[in-house]
């Protein structure tokens, strides 16, 4: 895992904008975070990017990617599977690509660590406290229904 850092001007993003389009199409994105900063009295997006290696072009292949199922037991895999479709809506609605709300490697650690309080999501690898404030009820609602009806 590599991190990639920018500085994005939040009055005038254009000039930024294209070099940070370019880097997210050629690498394999874990997971991107932002924060409004100031620097020298302007305002900023302070991006960090966790990504693996370079993929120059080229899209990952099915070989690449994680078989949850095979990872997690039937029941884990049961709550995965309903926070992917609660990550699903909360995109459509928010017009957003899933990945950016959580990667499948996070839900996976929400399932794995049985997550009971926002605390313990904020100790999953990129959840910080926006993302668990945004949207740490409802995980943590499908996790504990998930948990019951699955004999967790």
């Amino acid at each position: 895992m590599q991190l990639k850092f920018f500085m994005v001007p939040a009055t005038d993003p254009e000039e930024i904008e294209q070099e940070v389009n370019t880097f997210l199409r050629s690498h394999r994105v874990l997971t991107v975070n932002r924060e409004l900063v100031t620097n020298h009295n302007a305002p900023f997006w302070a991006v960090v990017i966790e990504y693996l290696d370079s993929i120059a072009g080229s899209r990952r292949g099915p070989s690449d990617r994680i078989d949850y199922k095979n990872v997690l037991s039937e029941a884990e895999f049961e709550v995965f599977r309903r926070l992917r479709e609660l990550r699903k809506k909360i995109g459509e609605v928010e017009g957003k690509p899933v990945y950016t709300i959580f990667t499948n490697a996070q839900l996976a650690a929400m399932v794995q660590a049985k997550g009971e309080n926002k605390e313990q999501l904020r100790q999953i690898d990129g959840v910080g406290d926006a993302k668990v404030e945004r949207y740490g009820d409802q995980v943590l609602r499908v996790i504990k229904e998930g948990r019951s009806e699955t004999g967790q």
